[in-house]
């Protein structure tokens, strides 16, 4: 059971992981045009925040050992963060 749950968390780690790092390049593309002053302030906000729930998982190192089910709440809010900011950056990136 344990090896399974490890398993889970670090495929939700490579999942959040991937997420954040879409976002990151979007968001350097989209920083450039002034119009997206804002969505890009927000974008920052939500990125951040999955940014930092992914380094507490990742930190910790026990894969969920100790909580598994808030370390597999954290690790789906920052995939779900970095999506949401994706999101708001694509009105003014259309195509990616």
């Amino acid at each position: 059971m344990l090896k399974g749950r490890q398993a889970e968390v670090r495929a939700l780690i490579d999942q959040a992981q991937g997420a954040v790092r879409e976002t990151e390049a979007l968001l350097r593309q989209v920083e450039k045009k002034a119009a997206a002053r804002r969505t890009v302030e927000i974008a920052r906000t939500y990125l951040l925040e999955a940014k930092q729930n992914l380094a507490f998982i990742l930190l910790d190192g026990s894969l969920g050992f100790h909580h598994y089910e808030r370390t597999r709440e954290l690790l789906q809010k920052a995939s779900s963060r970095a999506g949401e900011a994706r999101s708001s950056l694509r009105r003014f990136h259309p195509g990616s």
